[in-house]
């Protein structure tokens, strides 16, 4: 305004900086020519099942940051409504810092790698790949949500980027996850799965590699000095697609998947919102 040679009086500025405080909302001047003659709110809707999300992930042990565009007197409004410390919130973020920010908090918990001397053997081998992969399950995995289009070089950048459906293509296009519904919840949904899902794999391996371990020697004769016959053809088949069947089959349960209570009671509490507000 000052630039455009609007002179803005303390008062003013006064109340510019009480509205951003207490409607948590950036505040715009509009002038006609060099008066100012009124004062514009603009504000996004917080959405109601926020504060809940942020409660839960913080209760699963995730740092939760807060990097906004919006000014230090809006994102100080915000994160005491949301129960976000200060310490975690930075305002006035361009797209290049809310990218710095990314590679900081990935830099800041990283484990220092160590060069280990070089062992023979195989279970000293073993015993290295085990310890480094240790220290590498310490390092954190960075993840960033967001919708705008300021947030699509931050979610390129993150370790996992995870868009809101309804917001910005741009953003989608650079996300590794797109939430199809407009609402936080598949958040906490999204990180279910994928842990799930990890787990099951995790599980569908080891139980292939033992299936595998004890039919491949029988298939091979390995009864044979004992019962002088080996396996038929046809038994040897239906073990070999059972071992793909199970696997599929164990991977089937995902779709069994329910949400936990806690993401129950945020979407229960969400709905019953959604109706009152219906109704009046």
């Amino acid at each position: 305004m000052e630039d455009q040679g609007v002179s803005l009086s303390k008062v003013i500025r006064d109340q510019q900086g009480d509205l951003e405080a207490r409607a948590a909302a950036t505040v715009v001047v509009a002038a006609v020519g060099p008066l100012p003659v009124a004062l514009l709110v603009l504000s996004d809707a917080v959405k109601a099942e926020s504060a809940d999300v942020l409660r839960v992930l913080q209760e699963r042990g995730m740092e939760c940051w807060m990097i906004t565009g919006d000014s230090r007197r809006v994102a100080t409004a915000l994160a005491q409504r949301l129960g976000l410390p200060l310490s975690r919130v930075v305002a006035e973020a361009t797209p290049a810092i809310k990218v710095h920010m990314i590679q900081q908090l990935r830099q800041q918990h990283s484990t220092t790698q160590h060069a280990h001397a070089h062992r023979t053997g195989l279970l000293k081998q073993l015993k290295h790949w085990w310890l480094w992969r240790r220290e590498q399950q310490k390092c954190p995995c960075v993840a960033m949500v967001g919708d705008g289009i300021n947030d699509s070089p931050a979610l390129a950048e993150a370790d996992v980027g995870i868009a809101i459906g309804a917001g910005a293509d741009i953003a989608a296009q650079s996300a590794d996850m797109i939430l199809m519904k407009d609402s936080l919840t598949d958040v906490l949904v999204a990180l279910d799965i994928s842990t799930r899902a990890y787990h099951r794999m995790v599980w569908n391996f080891i139980w292939a590699y033992g299936y595998n371990a004890c039919a491949i020697p029988l298939a091979a004769g390995l009864l044979y000095p004992a019962t002088h016959s080996l396996l038929p053809p046809w038994i040897a088949a239906v073990a070999m697609a059972g071992s793909s069947v199970s696997v599929v089959g164990s991977s089937l349960l995902l779709k069994l998947y329910k949400p936990d209570k806690d993401i129950r009671r945020i979407c229960k509490a969400q709905s019953d919102g959604s109706d009152r507000h219906n109704s009046v």
